[in-house]
């Protein structure tokens, strides 16, 4: 950036400014046929999923859950996790946050039969035709000194 650029503000010949930049994360479509992959672009203007860079082949689902802490002693531990488009969450009492990521064999027929799976609570039993293997990696983060 150069000190004639516009920038709303003087600033002394020392300083350094920096401009914002944005990633977004996304699970797309991978390189490889039938195959779904951890994914980021930084263009605002490129649809994440089809026009991203890949960085992680085989992701098949991530989730990132808040952690709320919502009793009246505020014991900074969460009482809930949840998406953040949740009604009624509350993001001044956010505690931590829960990742959990499905991963996905690249290539079938690596079991005899589908094998079913747990993410987020919810089993699912893939087609008879699906024999991927599937692992979920799950993490909590605390937040701490959170700046108010």
């Amino acid at each position: 950036m150069t000190p004639s650029a516009g920038l709303s503000k003087l600033y002394k010949t020392d300083a350094r400014v920096h401009p914002v930049r944005q990633t977004t994360y996304c699970v797309g479509d991978s390189i490889t046929p039938n195959v779904t992959s951890l994914k980021r672009t930084t263009d605002p203007n490129t649809a994440c999923a089809t026009g991203g860079d890949e960085l992680i082949e085989g992701i098949e689902n991530i989730q990132i859950l808040y952690g709320e802490d919502t009793d009246a002693a505020s014991d900074q531990v969460a009482n809930r996790y949840v998406a953040a488009g949740t009604s009624g969450l509350d993001v001044d009492r956010i505690v931590s946050l829960r990742i959990s990521i499905l991963l996905r064999s690249i290539e079938n027929n690596l079991t005899t039969t589908a094998a079913p799976y747990t993410f987020e609570g919810v089993t699912y039993t893939p087609a008879a035709n699906d024999r991927y293997l599937r692992k979920v990696f799950t993490t909590t983060i605390t937040l701490r000194n959170r700046v108010r």
